[in-house]
Parts: C-alpha cells; sequence; structure tokens
C-alpha cells in the first residue's frame, strides 16, 4: 500500500525549461493557467502537483515535493553572513573540493553560485497545499521564509572550511495529509575535523603546534586552513614546514590576505609564489578525496592515468 506520493522534481535549467513549455502543445487542463509563462518553475511544480492529486485520489496520503535550487529568504543566513564576512578581501590557495573564492550569494551558505531564476526562488514557488517539500543544494539545515513544511536537510558532511563550525543533521520527518509535519533533527556525529586558523605566522605556528598536542592525545582525521592575515609576507610552505610535516593532521589550503600581499616589496613574485599546486596537483587531489584515498595511492594513480588527458583537454578547451 502506498503511504505517500512523492513530487520528485529534479534540478531544472532555466532553458530546459523554455524548451519544455515551448514544445507543449497547450496548456494542461487543470494546471497553473494563471501563472505568467516567465515564471515556469511555478508552472511546473504546479502541473506536477496536479497529477499526484489525481494519482492520490480519495486515499489519505500526504504528498511530498523534492527540488535541487537555491531558495530565497532562508532561516539563519544573518549569522552566516556576519560570520563570512570576516573572510573578505583574502587573496588565496585553494585545493580541489574546496570553494576558497566563493562568490557572495554562495558564500553564505556554503554553495556554489546558481545561474538563472533558479538562484533565488521564492516559497510561493510551491504548492501550498502539498504536505512537505524537501530541498537540496544548501549545505546547512535551513526553513525557508519561516514554512515549517519547506526545509533543507542540509549536507550530513562538512563541504567545505567556510561551514566547518556548523552542526550537521539528519531530519527525521513525520508528514500526513493536511497536517503541519513534525520534524525531529538528529545531529550528525563529527568523525572528522576542520580547522581554520588565521593570524600573523608566529600566531599560526603556536596554533598548529597546540592542534598537534591535541591530537595526540586525542586522534581525529583533521584537515587545516590557514590564512596569514599581518605581518611581512612569507611562503607559508616553507615557513610551516617543521609546524606541518609528519603530524597528526593535514594542511589544505594556504592564503594570504591581500592586506599582507600589499604591504610586500614585489607584489606578482608574491602572488606567484601562493600558487603551491598545479591544476594536476588538483585533479588528483579530487580523485583521491572523491575516493577517501591517500593521493599517493595506486587507485587515484589509476584514475588519474586514466582521466588526466582528458582533463588536460577540457582545461584546454575551456581557454579557447
Amino acid at each position: 500500500n502506498a503511504i505517500g506520493i512523492c513530487c520528485a522534481v529534479p534540478f531544472m535549467r532555466d532553458l530546459e525549461l523554455e524548451q519544455f513549455y515551448k514544445y507543449s502543445e497547450k496548456p494542461v487542463e487543470g494546471g497553473c493557467a494563471n501563472v505568467a509563462d516567465g515564471d515556469l518553475l511555478k508552472r511546473l511544480y504546479a502541473d506536477v502537483y496536479r497529477r499526484a492529486v489525481e494519482l492520490r485520489g480519495d486515499r489519505n496520503i500526504p504528498i511530498i515535493a523534492t527540488g535541487h535550487l537555491y531558495a530565497s529568504n532562508l532561516s539563519g543566513r544573518d549569522a552566516e553572513n556576519a560570520e563570512n564576512a570576516e573572510n573578505a578581501g583574502v587573496a588565496e590557495n585553494a585545493f580541489a573540493g574546496e570553494n576558497a573564492a566563493m562568490p557572495e550569494t554562495a558564500v553564505d551558505d556554503g554553495v556554489r553560485d546558481v545561474i538563472g531564476t533558479l538562484g533565488n526562488v521564492d516559497v510561493s514557488t510551491f504548492p501550498s497545499e502539498a504536505d512537505y517539500v524537501a530541498l537540496g543544494h544548501i549545505h546547512y539545515t535551513s526553513m525557508v521564509a519561516k514554512n515549517p513544511k519547506v526545509r533543507y536537510s542540509g549536507s550530513p558532511f562538512v563541504m567545505g572550511f567556510d561551514e566547518a563550525n556548523c552542526k550537521r543533521y539528519v531530519l527525521a520527518v513525520d508528514v500526513a495529509q493536511g497536517a503541519i509535519p513534525a520534524v525531529e533533527k538528529i545531529e550528525v556525529p563529527k568523525a572528522i575535523r576542520f580547522e581554520q586558523f588565521k593570524g600573523d605566522i608566529e600566531t599560526l605556528k603556536l596554533k598548529l603546534r597546540n592542534l598537534e598536542k591535541e591530537l595526540v592525545a586525542n586522534p581525529m582525521e583533521t584537515y587545516v586552513d590557514l590564512l596569514l592575515t599581518s605581518g611581512d609576507f612569507v611562503s607559508l610552505n616553507d615557513a610551516l614546514e617543521k609546524e606541518e610535516t609528519g603530524k597528526h593532521f593535514v594542511v589544505k589550503r594556504h592564503r594570504i590576505s591581500r592586506n599582507v600581499l600589499h604591504g610586500a616589496i614585489n607584489f606578482d613574485e608574491c602572488v606567484e609564489s601562493t600558487k603551491q599546486y598545479s591544476k594536476e596537483d588538483y585533479f588528483r587531489m579530487l580523485i583521491a578525496s572523491n575516493l577517501q584515498e591517500n593521493d599517493e595511492s595506486a587507485a587515484v594513480k589509476k584514475q588519474y592515468d586514466k582521466f588526466i588527458s582528458l582533463f588536460n583537454e577540457a582545461v584546454s578547451k575551456a581557454h579557447e
């Protein structure tokens, strides 16, 4: 017996929506005829929901919709904005899988920029009669426009250093037709530690030494992001070699604030020296991250050798 109906709406680009409705011979009877042609995503949800109601018939079961998009008016965004404002004006070295220089709209929520209207979807886009709308794309748990029926569960895993301190949850949702859903937030235990340290070079050294002491006493897989915010420009690779080599943590990213770079004698040389990795290094680290293997493992080498020519071809075409 069916216990519910899911309107599984995938990620939809504006162009795909336009083409879909452009080649429709006529509006769907009973569909969202009063919606402007430009508001195609709202029209799509209305049409899908109408079909779900037809499938439900007289059964007392809920209708749940999904979506992969960036909704507007998210709870918790003000706190995120304040926290991330500190990171403005930074020149960085990103490693594969991280987003060191994310656009403003993406920094707030730990996601990359979204092109088109899917980057600013109002809660009115979703049918108000739907019993629950489960959304994805935002990495932290959030409610849309304070509507308890429209939520992001967020990612159960940390997706970048900028969101390392956000708690992760799985949402257990009890949904019934015509009722406000009962939502239980189940916190995901932290299995990997992420740390962001900033300051002058001596501060960074001290924090790394203290972190090493902590991890010797309480081991945990740990990754670190470092930001040099004051003092003279130095090569972080060289200056921190002793503090980083052979430790119980891995430094994944070195960053140097623009204030430090601008104070250097030769700005161009300083920028060049912060480039720790080549594009091939980033590609290898991305493979290692996806496989959850060490960069030098046989499995990573096999995948790297298999796809590096395609990767280089893609990079070349991107620069044409």
